[in-house]
């Protein structure tokens, strides 16, 4: 903080405050000897399960530089496509991380990235009708919409209390076979 008195008609006192950020960076020779800071353009990515993201370095290498990626969890996170700088990433396991680190010219660049993935959980399930009326062998089809709409799976799995009495396909078509009363959920 410096301060500054500034005279003339009255007098007024100023304050300067100066901030300054510091960030780590390796430096590394790339491969004409030149020394090259490389960082990655994420070091944390929240990521929803089954979606993709790109990671990349900065600056770009050079095309003769030599670029490796690796996942140290490849179960949880997987390495979709490489590209010279840039890698993407898909989230695989639900509630997992894994760290993505990228190797210029054989020097690690660090820090790597946490990718931590994600799932919008199912809130309801809201079927188009609460109850039917049907003779047997009559076919009537239903639908069901998931909530939150962003949910992460919306895969719908029909199930039949009583196959004997209706069935249901994946699709929601019931089926009445015989004379009774069964729940269809979803």
């Amino acid at each position: 903080i410096s301060r500054k008195k500034l005279f003339g008609c009255g007098k007024k006192a100023f304050c300067f405050a100066h901030t300054y950020t510091y960030i780590s960076i390796n430096t590394m020779a790339d491969n004409s000897g030149n020394n090259t800071s490389y960082i990655l353009d994420s070091t944390k990515i929240e990521l929803e399960l089954g979606k993709i993201t790109t990671i990349e370095i900065f600056p770009s290498p050079g095309p003769d530089d030599n670029v490796s990626w690796s996942t140290q969890y490849k179960n949880n996170v997987s390495i979709v496509q490489e590209e010279h700088g840039k890698v993407t990433v898909k989230g695989l396991v639900e509630s997992s991380y894994s760290y993505i680190t990228a190797t210029v010219n054989g020097k690690e660049i660090s820090p790597s990235c946490k990718v931590s993935v994600f799932c919008i959980p199912v809130e309801s399930i809201s079927i188009s009708t609460s109850a039917l009326s049907m003779e047997v062998d009559d076919t009537k089809q239903l639908s069901a919409k998931v909530y939150p709409t962003n949910a992460t799976v919306k895969t719908i799995k029909w199930n039949s209390s009583d196959e004997r009495i209706a069935t249901v396909d994946q699709q929601g078509n019931v089926r009445a076979i015989g004379g009774g009363v069964a729940v269809i959920s979803a």
